[in-house]
């Protein structure tokens, strides 16, 4: 049911009775608690990573980390897909998609090859690739 025929509803319910106005068998204020719900759901990190690993890195494999969040890594190679944070606007989660090159085996030192900078809206889950 579209948001302009909930409001009409809405109206309507008001105009014949003020607190308990029905509409299709719901109560009005549970139609509008459930419209402010839905305009508020917002993805989670997670939830944002595995949608860029579906589209970009499906044959990755989730690593858990102490902290209980995971990250993604390419099997027997040093190729990573991580949650980065935010964007300066607070919109994005921000997904890295890169290669760990060693550089000195003795001490592990190294450094990272970007393949991929990944921006996912937290509230349409679009996904937008920084790097094309």
């Amino acid at each position: 049911m579209g948001q302009i025929a909930l409001c009409l509803f809405f109206l309507l319910g008001l105009f014949f009775t003020k607190d308990n106005a029905i509409v299709d068998g719901y109560y009005i204020a549970d139609i509008i608690i459930e419209i402010n719900d839905t305009k508020e759901q917002t993805l989670t990190p997670m939830d944002a990573l595995d949608m860029v690993k579906e589209r970009y890195a499906d044959n990755f494999e989730r690593i858990w980390s102490e902290s209980g969040d995971y990250y993604y890594q390419l099997p027997l190679a040093n190729y990573y897909l991580v949650y980065e944070g935010c964007n300066d606007t607070d919109t994005n989660y921000v997904i890295h998609l890169y290669e760990f090159v060693v550089d000195e085996e003795d001490t592990g030192i190294g450094h990272t090859v970007t393949y991929g900078w990944y921006l996912v809206d937290k509230v349409t889950g679009e996904i937008r690739s920084t790097m094309e």
